[in-house]
């Protein structure tokens, strides 16, 4: 997939959320930058105007420099379906080296997506952590 090829060198959060809840992603964007991580929005609008949810490609780009967020379209979900995608609002976490490290659905992108994104984390590798034990033999 040329998203996560061609900026591997960079940890990403891609995030499939409505237009109307751009604030929350810029604040997230605003909090991982220094930290070497980019985040794009994909947009699941159409990009057919027979559409109930047809945006324009040039709202799209408004929105974009809105908010200093790169902007990509899915209206079809060939990439959310890749990135195992199966809810909306979602954010997809690539590492550095290209792999899907975690796909988050359910986050209120109208809330702190950091702090959810942070708990959700935690209590995944927790789980992981403890599944691990467990198949290992021991005791928690």
């Amino acid at each position: 997939m040329y998203l996560i090829s061609h900026f591997s060198n960079d940890a990403i959060m891609v995030n499939f959320t409505p237009a109307n809840q751009m604030e929350g992603l810029k604040k997230l964007a605003d909090q991982y930058a220094a930290r070497g991580v980019t985040v794009y929005w994909i947009s699941t609008e159409s990009d057919s105007q027979k559409s109930k949810n047809f945006v324009a490609d040039e709202e799209l780009r408004d929105l974009g420099r809105k908010y200093k967020i790169s902007v990509l379209r899915d209206p079809d979900g060939p990439v959310s379906r890749r990135l195992g995608v199966d809810q909306l609002p979602a954010t997809v976490i690539i590492n550095k080296q290209g792999q899907v490290a975690a796909t988050l659905g359910g986050l209120d992108p109208s809330a702190d997506l950091a702090r959810q994104l942070a708990e959700r984390l935690i209590r995944s590798f927790e789980f992981e952590v403890a599944l691990a034990t467990l198949t290992a033999g021991r005791n928690l």
